[in-house]
């Protein structure tokens, strides 16, 4: 069993109502915002692809929804609810699987700049900024830190964007030491790239952005 997620956000004099759940039977992660009881906003990730295999646990498809409601909730107290559920509900699904072999023949070295310092309580740094492409794909290993000691258990979502592709959504936690690595699979020459990282442990959050683009 999924469970759900509700959260009141307040902005002002609004007070807003976000809502997620698994629809089991439609396969689907919904989350909705109301206002006043009426819904101003929904967006929903299928997993019909994945739906049933061994590997996928009900744990990882709760951390999912969370991940979504988390976002959701944020974008709603950064004035940012509009853009994000438009994000959400662009195909292709925010889930899904990520091949590390895709070949980007002709390829440069791709650097990983970071566009402001973190927001947040947390520090995020990404230990292999210098050169990021590795096999085809985009890996990231990221390093988040709370006071400068590593912080273990910190739960990383990263919205990625790779040229005009739309959005896609990538996650994980961070180890003893902090780190957490993560591949994306890209296509295409000349491209650039672009990172939304957030950092969430227990009622604390910090995001990064960051710009990938060939090194000078």
């Amino acid at each position: 069993m999924i469970f759900g997620f509700n959260t009141d956000v307040k902005v002002g004099d609004v007070v807003y109502h976000v809502q997620s759940e698994a629809r089991e039977k439609e396969l689907v992660l919904q989350t909705q915002v109301f206002v006043k009881g009426q819904c101003v906003g929904k967006c929903a990730a299928s997993y019909a692809d994945i739906a049933g295999q061994p590997e996928v646990s009900s744990d990882e498809m709760q951390q999912r929804l969370k991940g979504q409601h988390r976002r959701i909730v944020e974008s709603v107290r950064a004035g940012a609810l509009a853009e994000e559920l438009s994000a959400q509900n662009s195909p292709p699904p925010a889930f899904e699987s990520v091949s590390k072999n895709v070949a980007i023949p002709g390829a440069s070295t791709l650097a990983a700049f970071p566009e402001a310092p973190t927001s947040g309580p947390f520090s995020i740094e990404c230990l292999n900024a210098g050169a990021v492409l590795r096999n085809g794909a985009v890996v990231l290993v990221l390093e988040v830190r709370r006071d400068l000691q590593p912080l273990q258990g910190a739960e990383l979502t990263l919205r990625f964007v790779w040229g005009n592709e739309h959005s896609h959504y990538f996650y994980a936690t961070t180890d003893a030491d902090g780190t957490a690595e993560l591949t994306m699979a890209v296509s295409g020459v000349g491209h650039e790239g672009r990172v939304l990282v957030q950092a969430s442990l227990e009622h604390a959050s910090a995001t990064r952005r960051f710009r990938l683009h060939p090194a000078d």
